[in-house]
């Protein structure tokens, strides 16, 4: 049977990196807010199916709503951090990244009487302008106990995606991509039930923010070739 992760994020709509040059910051508090009864509702929807998930939660949403995050946990379901602005990842310093990411999780704990151990970077923000924030994934292999590869040549030890010999066509190129996207994927896949079964959320929530990534981008890739 196969292992399956339900995540949800629990922030409000101007809070949406896509509305970043259209609303200040300054302004959120003045908007109407929706997250406490769209949340009340994503979790009827899920006691109907009698299914539990995680909640990564904004910090600034539950600085706010403070009764929100202990009605999640009363329903049974995890609380992980959303960070605390929702700022974009590459936009901060990794010292305003570590301060606010610690205060939104030192926040969460307090409200919800439990350790968080899942963490979720706003809008994917994890990118080449943020390649700092990988220290973070070799923290995690190297608090379990085994060394961070450092190296290229560890690195192609580990893959199971093969370099491709000379210079392919541009939609053989493409294949390719979709193929090592999808080969990510699966990997990542295959791991959620070792990592599920020792008990190790921080690995798992990891494992599926990689999931949604590669998974987005092959079906990206994909419709290249459809055209």
């Amino acid at each position: 049977m196969s292992a399956n992760a339900l995540t949800i994020d629990v922030e409000d709509y101007f809070h949406v990196s896509a509305f970043r040059d259209h609303v200040d910051r300054g302004t959120w508090g003045d908007f109407e807010s929706r997250v406490v009864a769209n949340t009340r509702r994503v979790m009827d929807v899920l006691d109907a199916a009698e299914t539990k998930g995680t909640f990564f939660v904004l910090g600034w949403v539950a600085e706010r709503k403070p009764d929100l995050v202990p009605e999640i946990v009363a329903r049974g379901h995890e609380i992980a951090c959303h960070g605390y602005s929702h700022e974009l990842i590459y936009r901060q310093t990794r010292e305003e990244f570590l301060a606010e990411t610690r205060h939104a999780k030192a926040l969460l704990e307090d409200q919800s009487g439990a350790t968080v151990r899942g963490y979720r970077a706003a809008s994917f923000s994890i990118t080449d302008a943020s390649t700092w924030a990988l220290d973070v994934i070799a923290e995690r292999i190297r608090a379990l106990g085994h060394p961070a590869p450092g190296t290229y040549k560890q690195f192609a030890g580990l893959a199971s995606i093969k370099e491709v010999e000379g210079v392919p066509k541009a939609t053989d190129m493409i294949r390719h991509l979709v193929a090592a996207q999808e080969a990510t994927a699966r990997t990542a896949r295959e791991l959620l039930p070792v990592v599920e079964a020792a008990n190790d959320q921080p690995t798992a929530d990891l494992l599926t923010q990689r999931l949604e990534v590669h998974e987005k981008t092959a079906w990206m890739l994909r419709s290249l070739l459809e055209h």
